[in-house]
């Protein structure tokens, strides 16, 4: 089904775009509409079979490796995405560690993890 609307022209960062979650999803749906679409996860193997994908259907995209609770990887999707696109039009902040958060009570977590568990949620300014 063709969207009413069109992306052509713009480029759209998916963080957590690794196949198998909802982000591989929004991929597909930005790409679908026209975006070239930048395929982000920490888990890049995961990030390329979707971005691999989108571009045998027709479409655009590249696969970058991106820890978002650390801002030198951030910074390296970005710069990785300029040059590969010229720019940023669409951020999808789909990455999350929601299947670590809730595999336990809130008193099984260490220190550690809700540390990573807030960095990665909710990496502020």
């Amino acid at each position: 089904m063709q969207p009413e609307w069109t992306l052509d022209g713009k480029v759209a960062i998916v963080t957590g775009a690794a196949k198998g979650g909802i982000g591989e999803t929004y991929a597909h749906a930005l790409a679908g509409a026209g975006a070239a679409v930048v395929c982000a996860d920490i888990n890049v193997d995961g990030a390329e079979v979707v971005a691999k994908d989108i571009n045998a259907d027709g479409g655009n995209a590249l696969a970058v490796t991106v820890d978002i609770a650390d801002a030198a990887s951030v910074q390296a999707m970005v710069g990785a995405t300029t040059r590969q696109f010229g720019g940023v039009d669409i951020l999808v902040n789909n990455a999350a560690l929601m299947a670590q958060i809730v595999a336990t009570t809130a008193m099984g977590h260490s220190r550690e993890q809700w540390d990573k568990a807030f960095a990665v949620n909710d990496p502020g300014p």
